[in-house]
C-alpha cells in the first residue's frame, strides 16, 4: 500500500549542554522509517511500520525514543508506543526507576520494545505492528515520528518529522455522476445519489453525488459494529380511518356533497395511497365497521350500523376500483366502550356516576333507562348533545402487504415512507452509507 520510504536525521544539536557531562558519544545517527501497511478491521486501526536502526550508535548512558504519533490539524492525536534504543548501564537506571514508581522521569507509554545497544554492535531492524481504536478524525490522519533522548535527566525533544502525510491516499471525490441503484459489492466505483428529506412546496434542492469506491465503502462499514437483525418472512402495514358521514334523514347512501361529506371521504385517499405509490405494495383487505350510538332500541342501532357499513364498503368499491371480494363489513349496535372512553378522558360532572352504570348494568337490564334517569336527566341530555354524534361513525381498517425491496430502493423510501421497510431494509441502507 505504501512503501515510501522516509529517511530521518536524529538531530543532537539540542544536546550541546549535556556535554559538561561527558558521556553521550555519537557516531552517524540515522533512523530509516517506513509505513508498510494501514488499514482499518473491525473498530481498529492497524498500522505496520519498518525501523532500520543500523546507523544508531550510543554510549552506554543513553537511550533513544522514537514514538510514532497519529494526528490530525483539528486536534486529534494518540500516541502509540515508543520503540527504545538503550545502552546497558542507561537500561539499568531505567528499569531501578520504574522499579520503584516514578514513571514521569522515565517514559510517558509502556514501550513497544527496548534495544540494548552495545558499543560495537548495530541495532537490529524493527517490525512494528500495532492496532488502536478507530476514530473518524484518522481517516485524514498523519503518522509523525517525534524522536527524544535520556541521558541523565527528562527526556530531551531531538525534532518530530512526518513519516506519512496522510494515512490513506485514495480518498472520496464528489463528482455529478448518474445515480446507480445497487448494492456495493463490485470492484468498480458506484455512484450514490444521497436522498434528501421532504422539502416544502416550491423549494428546490439539488442533491449531491458522491462516489465511493469498493474499497472505501468495505472500510467503513467494517468501522461500525451492527447488530444485524432477522429477515422478517412478511411485512403488513396496517392502516385505519375514522369516518363522520352525514346522511339525509331516512338514507343510509353515502352522499358526498350533503353537509360535510366530501371533507370525510377525502379521507380515503390517503388511507389507499400505497395502491398509487409505485408496485410496493398489494391490498390484503378493507374492513368497514360501523358503529351506532346507544340511543334507541337495539335492532334498530344493529340495523343502521350494517346497513351503513355495507353502502360504505358499495361506495369504497365504486369510486376506488377496490375487488368486493378484498371488502370487510361488520357493525357494532351500540358503542358502549367508546362512550366509557370519552367519559374517562373529558371528566365530565357526572362521569363517575355514568361509568358505574355502564360497568355494573347489563345493556339488556335497564342501563339506558338508569342512565336517562341519573340526576333528573341532565346527563343523559348533555351525552346526547356532546358524546352521541361522535359515536356514530365508521372505522375503516386496510391492511398491505408490501414486497421486499432493493437497497437502492430502502435508501430512497427511508425519506419517503419508511414504514414500509423492515429492519433489515433499515440495516441494508444504512450500510449503503
Amino acid at each position: 500500500m505504501m512503501n515510501a520510504i522516509y529517511t530521518f536525521h536524529v538531530r543532537y544539536q539540542c544536546l550541546a549542554l549535556l556535554l559538561f557531562f561527558s558521556t553521550l558519544h555519537v557516531w552517524g545517527q540515522e533512523a530509516r522509517v517506513s509505513l508498510t501497511d494501514a488499514q482499518v478491521t473491525g473498530d481498529s486501526l492497524f498500522l505496520s511500520l519498518k525501523m532500520d536502526l543500523s546507523s544508531i550508535r550510543l554510549n552506554s548512558r543513553t537511550c533513544l525514543h522514537f514514538t510514532p504519533i497519529l494526528a490530525n490539524s483539528r486536534g486529534g492525536r494518540v500516541e502509540l508506543p515508543p520503540v527504545l534504543v538503550s545502552g546497558r548501564r542507561r537500561y539499568r537506571f531505567d528499569r531501578r526507576e520504574w522499579a520503584l514508581g516514578d514513571d514521569s522521569r522515565v517514559h510517558r507509554a509502556k514501550p513497544y520494545l527496548i534495544q540494548l545497544c552495545k558499543r560495537h554492535s548495530a541495532p537490529r531492524p524493527v517490525s512494528y505492528h500495532v492496532g488502536v481504536p478507530y476514530s473518524v478524525w484518522m481517516g485524514d490522519a498523519a503518522l509523525l515520528l517525534r524522536q527524544e533522548v535520556k541521558d541523565c535527566c527528562d527526556l530531551q525533544l531531538l525534532g518530530v518529522d512526518t513519516i506519512s502525510g496522510r494515512l490513506f491516499s485514495e480518498r472520496v471525490v464528489v463528482q455529478r455522476p448518474e445515480p446507480v441503484r445497487q448494492p456495493v459489492a463490485t470492484q468498480q466505483p458506484v455512484s450514490v445519489q444521497q436522498p434528501l428529506p421532504v422539502q416544502p412546496a416550491g423549494v428546490q434542492l439539488v442533491a449531491p453525488f458522491v462516489t465511493y469506491s469498493a474499497r472505501d465503502v468495505e472500510l467503513y462499514v467494517s468501522m461500525l459494529s451492527f447488530l444485524e437483525p432477522t429477515v422478517e418472512p412478511a411485512k403488513k402495514l396496517d392502516e385505519k380511518e375514522v369516518f363522520h358521514i352525514d346522511y339525509p334523514l331516512g338514507s343510509d347512501n353515502v352522499s358526498p356533497d350533503y353537509h360535510n361529506n366530501r371533507a370525510e371521504l377525502h379521507k380515503l385517499d390517503s388511507l389507499l395511497s400505497p395502491l398509487s405509490a409505485g408496485n410496493y405494495s398489494s391490498l390484503e383487505y378493507v374492513r368497514v365497521c360501523g358503529y351506532a350510538s346507544p340511543d334507541g332500541t337495539y335492532i334498530d342501532n344493529e340495523r343502521l350500523a350494517g346497513s351503513r357499513a355495507r353502502f360504505f364498503a358499495s361506495y369504497i368499491y365504486s369510486t376506488c376500483g377496490i375487488p368486493r371480494s378484498r371488502i370487510e363489513t361488520t357493525c357494532v349496535a351500540e358503542d358502549w366502550e367508546g362512550l366509557s372512553m370519552l367519559l374517562q378522558s373529558e371528566q365530565p360532572p357526572y362521569a363517575d356516576a355514568a361509568l358505574s352504570i355502564i360497568r355494573n348494568v347489563g345493556i339488556f337490564n335497564g342501563r339506558e333507562k338508569q342512565l336517562m334517569e341519573l340526576r333528573g336527566g341532565a346527563p343523559y341530555r348533555d351525552m346526547l348533545r356532546h358524546f352521541f354524534p361522535r359515536l356514530r361513525r365508521l372505522e375503516v381498517s386496510v391492511r398491505w402487504n408490501i414486497r421486499a425491496v432493493s437497497v437502492g430502493e430502502a435508501y430512497q423510501l427511508i425519506y419517503t415512507h419508511p414504514e414500509w421497510l423492515s429492519l433489515s431494509e433499515m440495516y441494508a441502507a444504512a450500510r449503503y452509507y
